[in-house]
């Protein structure tokens, strides 16, 4: 703001008032206190002051640097930015333990951790003959609280017929708060080349101008009734319900191609949207700690890396594999792992995603040597999640 405005005091502008009468005036020698030049002194500088204040409230309304709160988002509104991203939910996996046959209904059972975290399922579910699967949950509430730790998510409601425990043994991950001033001004600040996209990319920044949960655009060709098939990952891994998914096909519609929006009837879109799929893994390993070591620390410092280690913004299932000795060095090489045996490292076999799915760590069981169990982590888990990269320049420009 220094190098644009600066904020004068009342002393320094009396004082460089008085010094500019005398200097260009000989019938004014000095100014008393409550003198008749005084008084008209600090009347002009008084109105000087507002005057300084107006303009640099005004300033403020056009450059990023010195805007905040509000001025900040009237900023991004008279650039032509996305407004500021609101909360966003988390989601992870749950382990559901009961008699087969027992039967986990979406909008009916949620789940939930003891700080009130309510999470809704994402399908349904009918256990089979091992007595135990799992189920995608998302929080109903949004921001970053709702990253709840592993092993914390407990409880069910309402309890059905043949449940015995329902449990995550991965943490819930990508929720986020409002977006703050910080990232905000960066955002709108930053941004590649505005021409420099292709069709994805281009639908994938007009996808988060209407729903800011949007990571990336996959093309899934097409289907049998002859519309593009286009997947949507998010950035925390929810699933879009149905009416997102409208909502984005019909607010966004305008950007497609004159092919997109062939009609099909009168009403539809040459385009159809889906969630994309996610591939499943499932950990299992020993390991014995350090005198001293926080199993806590450890066990959130592990999955921290795993997610790190698949980066959805980048991740091409055609090329890309996870190798099982990577994940094994991360869970070896974290502070406080004295020891793991590579012989009951699971999974054991570097793991092919099939293409076009995304990889997404479900299950997560740390044992002891002896292969006891070790569970009752708490603490917190920092937030992870694949922030998206909504192009300032390119929403300004073109869209």
């Amino acid at each position: 703001m220094n190098n644009i405005i600066r904020l004068t005091t009342e002393t320094e502008l009396e004082a460089l008032h008085v010094e500019t009468l005398i200097n260009t005036t000989t019938k004014v020698t000095k100014v008393t206190d409550e003198s008749v030049v005084r008084g008209l002194v600090r009347g002009n500088v008084k109105t000087a002051k507002k005057a300084v204040k107006d303009i640099a409230l005004a300033v403020s309304h056009l450059f990023p640097d010195m805007a905040f709160d509000t001025a900040l988002d009237t900023v991004a509104d008279m650039l032509g930015i996305s407004p500021r991203l609101t909360a966003a939910q988390s989601s992870t996996w749950v382990r559901m333990v009961g008699d087969p046959g027992t039967i986990y209904q979406q909008g009916v059972n949620t789940v939930s951790d003891n700080k009130g975290n309510v999470f809704d399922l994402e399908d349904d579910l009918t256990l089979g003959a091992l007595g135990y699967d799992y189920v995608k949950v998302r929080s109903q509430q949004s921001g970053a609280y709702t990253n709840v730790d592993p092993y914390t998510i407990i409880n069910i409601n309402p309890e059905p017929s043949g449940h015995i425990g329902v449990i995550n043994e991965y943490a819930a991950i990508g929720g986020r708060d409002l977006e703050d001033d910080e990232t905000f001004r960066q955002r709108i600040k930053e941004g590649p080349d505005a021409l420099a996209r292709g069709t994805l990319d281009y639908l994938t920044q007009a996808f988060i101008k209407v729903n800011s949960n949007v990571l990336r655009t996959i093309y899934n060709g097409v289907g049998q009734n002859g519309k593009v098939v286009l997947s949507i990952l998010t950035v925390n891994g929810i699933d879009l319900t149905h009416d997102e998914l409208q909502i984005i096909l019909e607010q966004a519609g305008q950007y497609f191609s004159l092919t997109e929006l062939s009609p099909i009837g009168m009403t539809s879109l040459g385009v159809e949207l889906q969630n994309v799929t996610y591939y499943p893994i499932d950990c299992d390993f020993r390991l014995s700690l350090f005198d001293g070591a926080d199993f806590d620390t450890v066990v959130k410092d592990i999955q921290q890396k795993f997610s790190k280690l698949v980066d959805f913004r980048f991740w091409n299932s055609s090329y890309q594999k996870i190798e099982w000795s990577d994940l094994l060095s991360i869970v070896k090489n974290v502070d406080g792992v004295k020891y793991v045996p590579d012989n009951y490292f699971s999974p054991f076999n570097d793991i092919t995603v099939p293409r076009q799915q995304f990889p997404r760590f479900r299950g997560f069981i740390v044992r002891a040597l002896d292969g006891t169990v070790l569970l009752n982590q708490s603490g917190t888990l920092q937030n992870v999640f694949y922030q998206n990269q909504p192009d300032v320049a390119f929403q300004n420009t073109v869209l």
